[in-house]
């Protein structure tokens, strides 16, 4: 597998990958399928620098995209909002000094070879490059729905008071799996080990229903001191994350 800057043609291979990881979202929203090509296309426009995807023998694997923006933790609303609606027409901000990603879907044969973990390295290398100060994103919350449905029942959960709903939302996002370590939330947990931290939880952040429309903003701080984010030293660290991330021996010494 390797990674490379997303091309035109490469659109229907990274809608493919987003349809077969969020079956369940595009069965409860099959409009949203020709739409989600679209506003691709209208992304790659805006964000080509900021857009790489995985391929495995010619085929893709994985897909990535990012936004520079100078908008912080605190200014995040919603998925929706913060991307213009995934277009980034009107939310892509060339001096930006923080990193938003858009998105990050890697198919499930990919993960077992740490695809996303290729992509996260490769867009690491160009924050690294540039030096930009923080990266932040929304996740999803993709097992919270089933948490919800077989503690509380998801009839009562409707008649909650929204305070309430909130409340259990951000009980979940720490919650651990009995007589382990790791978090309940299978995606949450991806995140937290991979050195994310969580910032605050968001209602209505998108419209995902195996999260109930709850997110989280996740955020991590680039790494090298202010000092060392300027030319050369900021070219040579990206370059050396970038080709680190190439070589599958030191990638798992790195994961593990």
């Amino acid at each position: 597998m390797k990674t490379r800057k997303t091309k035109i043609t490469d659109i229907d291979g990274i809608a493919q990958v987003e349809f077969d990881r969020y079956q369940i979202r595009y069965s409860e929203h099959p409009e949203e399928k020709p739409r989600f090509k679209s506003m691709l296309k209208q992304r790659l426009e805006i964000a080509q620098d900021w857009m790489w995807v995985l391929v495995d023998k010619d085929e893709i694997a994985g897909a990535i995209s990012a936004q520079t923006t100078n908008k912080s933790l605190d200014d995040f609303e919603s998925w929706e909002k913060s991307t213009d609606n995934g277009t980034l027409g009107s939310t892509f901000d060339k001096t930006g000094q923080n990193v938003y990603v858009v998105n990050l879907d890697v198919s499930r044969q990919a993960t077992k070879h740490n695809g996303q973990y290729m992509l996260m390295l490769r867009f690491a290398s160009q924050v690294v490059a540039q030096g930009k100060k923080l990266v932040f994103f929304e996740s999803r919350m993709p097992d919270f729905r089933e948490y919800v449905a077989s503690k509380y029942g998801l009839e009562k959960w409707d008649h909650l008071a929204k305070t309430e709903q909130h409340q259990i939302a951000e009980d979940y996002t720490h919650l651990k799996k009995q007589d382990s370590n790791k978090l309940h939330d299978r995606l949450l947990n991806f995140y937290a080990e991979s050195g994310f931290k969580f910032y605050k939880v968001i209602d209505n952040a998108f419209v995902d229903g195996e999260s109930l429309n709850f997110g989280v903003v996740c955020y991590t701080k680039n790494p090298f001191p202010k000092l060392l984010r300027i030319w050369p030293f900021n070219r040579f660290f990206g370059f050396l994350v970038r080709v680190l991330g190439k070589n599958p021996r030191i990638l798992d010494w790195l994961i593990k």
